[in-house]
């Protein structure tokens, strides 16, 4: 790799579709991911951003696709993977998806007690298959605190293929903070960063990014 590298990024959150008006979502904003994208183009990278509904504006200079749903998202980044240097799985992708998207509007009465769900793609797992030259970053939201979170982290480090997981908490969705910060290496290593600003975030982040890249050349 040169100095000059070619990042994926992956931002905001996925709507997965009930019916015409309905969704199932989380509360990702995107922040970090445009965080990162300026971060990036300001260092002279070359970025793609797949982006899911976010209210929030890209920069002028990234090459960006609009997803909607998970299936979309998994594949406009496969289709850039094989191209790209580094990977950064920022997206919030929902875990789940109705098994049935209905026509139009369901009326209330019809919607019922149960809706049926199932998994939706794990695009870390599905990209780590065709996984070569790449530097991929994952994260984690973990609630479990301390010791556990970490081995969690790492775990996920390991099971997906992931070079570095950036843990945080769950508070930290959806806001411009961060909340108690690591980076988590497969093996167990990990920094603490503390609490900081999103934009911080994003630096430490492509910094290591960087730092990686050139151990690599």
């Amino acid at each position: 790799m040169n100095g000059r590298l070619r990042f994926l990024v992956s931002a905001g959150p996925t709507h997965e579709p009930i019916d015409a008006v309905r969704y199932i979502a989380n509360r990702s904003s995107g922040t970090l991911g445009l965080a990162l994208a300026e971060v990036i183009l300001a260092r002279g990278h070359q970025l793609d951003l797949v982006l899911g509904p976010s209210p929030l504006k890209p920069p002028a200079a990234a090459n960006v696709e609009r997803v909607e749903t998970a299936a979309q998202m998994l594949a406009a980044l496969a289709r850039r993977f094989p191209h790209t240097d580094v990977l950064i799985m920022a997206a919030a992708v929902a875990d789940v998806r109705p098994k049935q998207c209905a026509n139009g509007k369901l009326k209330k009465d019809a919607l019922g007690d149960v809706l049926q769900l199932e998994k939706t793609p794990d695009i870390l797992c599905e990209l780590g298959r065709i996984r070569a030259h790449q530097i991929v970053v994952g994260f984690a939201l973990e609630s479990l605190g301390g010791d556990a979170a970490l081995a969690e982290a790492a775990r996920k480090a390991r099971d997906h293929g992931c070079d570095l997981v950036v843990l945080n908490g769950a508070g930290s969705m959806g806001g411009t903070d961060a909340e108690e910060v690591s980076f988590v290496q497969r093996n167990g290593a990990h920094e603490s960063l503390g609490s900081l600003p999103k934009s911080a975030l994003a630096l430490r982040l492509v910094e290591w990014c960087e730092r990686e890249g050139r151990s690599r050349a």
